[in-house]
């Protein structure tokens, strides 16, 4: 979600570039808002357009994320059992919690402010006439259809506001507002939204002007605005009649000779910006797919004796678990039907038993989808025959050959755009779980774990990012260490120097470099 919300800010800031730098200054008034309405429309839609075609012909060097190493002594020596392990400690994300107390926050003031907006209607409003008087003021905007007015307003002056809040009314400005004001309860903390909203507000007020300027003369209704002065209500989301920040611009909108149509020439520019953005998305790596996952409080199944219990926790996740002597669920499925993202949970899940549990190739895994949609990782002992059992009206159909297959599904298919991926010495050929589960095997032998102690690291959670490369002839080079202590980046070096020399990956028959990422994190206790 990170990745895709960094994508729409940078989509909206180019927008806005080209708008500033060659559009804010014509008199297209009416295109100007169109794009600036449809610009951030559009930079929601663009992370998800991703074409292969751009992603293949851009580089013989791929890269690929492994899943996260945790490294702690307790991990390593303890002979944990699945059924613990699958039960993890709860997860709190902060990002969320900040998230959400934000956009509490700012739908709160805006309920406040649509609110007081209600309470003028109904005390102020005009029996006859859309019109709401409010008392001892020099207010003057209008939302929807509703012209707000202080009672202190001449009414010369009020003939002026209501014809030029007439026009904000019939090309229905507010709904522009309204949209944004929603975009900055949804993304308080994207300051492009603000820029948006001022932007089209000013676009509004330039709008209203032509229409009026148009009717009478220009020099008598530039007088009238400067010779006026009015409250302003300190709501984004109405079309105020006098903002002392935008005067001057009006007047030197208003003063300005009408845009040729040949300056239309400019709002071509947005094609060749569009189009680098969509290769830009398609080429991003771990593109929008890998983090739009559907997660929800996971299940815990257990089959014992023909009986089946459950246990919800705390914690999200994509899949629901299952742990037992027998196969309860109707739709066996194959990591072909995982989206990406399910994929890359799923191989997280998978390392982290592999790390976690000396025991686990004794475990046969096997996927299923519930009837709630759910996706489910089974995990048998291969020592335990599967049987066919009922559950309530749930029957498994499947036959004793299927159920009794020792098939390792994580297994299949690799992860990454190359068509063949490095492979580990000693595994199948493009076995990216053997590769992935060697990998996190050399680590936890090789790691040293009473270093974090002995370098005086403080108690939590220790994040390293370890990058190297396996290049066209299999050797591991190009080793980078980012660590909170300089002892812990040697440690790590020299255990990734111990690796031995793979198997290099292929792309369309040619060997290829592959970039690797992979995260670690260290539990110092």
């Amino acid at each position: 979600m990170i990745n895709y919300i960094v994508q729409v800010i940078l989509f909206q800031l180019l927008f806005l570039v080209v708008y500033d730098l060659f559009l804010s200054k014509e008199t297209f008034f009416k295109k100007n808002r169109l794009y600036l309405i449809s610009s951030v429309l559009i930079s929601f839609v663009l992370p998800f357009l991703k074409f292969s075609s751009f992603k293949n012909t851009i580089s013989e060097e791929y890269s690929i994320v492994l899943p996260e190493i945790v490294l702690s002594p307790q991990n390593v020596i303890e002979n944990t059992s699945l059924g613990k392990i699958l039960i993890e400690e709860n997860h709190i994300s902060y990002l969320e919690i900040i998230f959400y107390i934000g956009a509490s926050i700012s739908l709160v003031l805006f309920l406040i402010k649509l609110f007081k907006l209600v309470k003028y209607i109904t005390l102020y409003r005009s029996k006859t006439e859309r019109i709401v008087t409010i008392p001892e003021t020099n207010i003057a905007f209008s939302f929807f259809n509703y012209i707000f007015l202080g009672e202190n307003i001449s009414l010369d002056k009020k003939k002026e506001i209501i014809e030029h809040e007439l026009v904000h009314i019939k090309q229905k400005h507010s709904l522009d507002l309204l949209f944004f004001e929603v975009l900055r309860i949804v993304m308080w903390f994207n300051p492009l939204v603000y820029t948006y909203q001022k932007r089209i507000t000013l676009v509004h007020e330039y709008l209203s002007d032509s229409a009026l300027i148009e009717k009478q003369q220009k020099d008598t209704y530039i007088n009238h605005i400067l010779t006026s002065f009015f409250d302003v209500e300190n709501v984004s989301f109405v079309n105020q009649f006098y903002k002392h920040s935008f005067i001057k611009k009006r007047i030197m909108m208003m003063t300005k000779e009408k845009s040729k149509r040949m300056n239309l020439w400019k709002y071509i520019l947005i094609l060749p910006l569009v189009l680098s953005m969509i290769i830009y998305s398609s080429c991003a790596q771990n593109g929008i797919e890998s983090y739009t996952l559907s997660k929800d409080f996971t299940t815990i199944y257990k089959g014992d004796g023909g009986n089946l219990t459950s246990v919800k926790l705390n914690s999200k996740s994509v899949f629901d678990s299952y742990f037992g002597p027998v196969y309860p669920f109707k739709k066996q499925i194959t990591i072909h039907n995982l989206t990406v993202a399910e994929l890359q949970e799923y191989e997280k899940i998978i390392g982290r038993q592999v790390v976690r549990n000396p025991n686990f190739k004794k475990f046969d895994v096997q996927l299923f989808e519930l009837e709630n949609g759910r996706k489910l990782i089974a995990y048998f002992a291969d020592d335990e025959k599967p049987k066919n059992i009922i559950l309530g009206k749930v029957e498994s159909h499947l036959s004793d050959e299927q159920t009794g297959a020792k098939t390792y599904f994580v297994n299949s298919i690799p992860f990454s755009v190359i068509d063949k991926i490095p492979t580990f010495p000693g595994c199948e050929d493009d076995d990216k779980y053997c590769f992935n589960k060697n990998v996190q095997l050399h680590f936890v032998q090789n790691f040293d774990s009473d270093l974090p102690k002995k370098l005086g690291l403080k108690p939590g959670k220790k994040r390293i990012i370890v990058l190297f490369k396996i290049d066209r002839t299999g050797k591991v080079t190009d080793i980078k260490v980012k660590a909170p202590a300089k002892e812990l980046e040697e440690e790590l070096i020299k255990i990734m120097e111990k690796l031995p020399q793979m198997i290099p990956g292929e792309h369309k028959g040619v060997k290829v470099n592959v970039k690797y990422t992979l995260p670690i994190r260290i539990d110092v206790k």
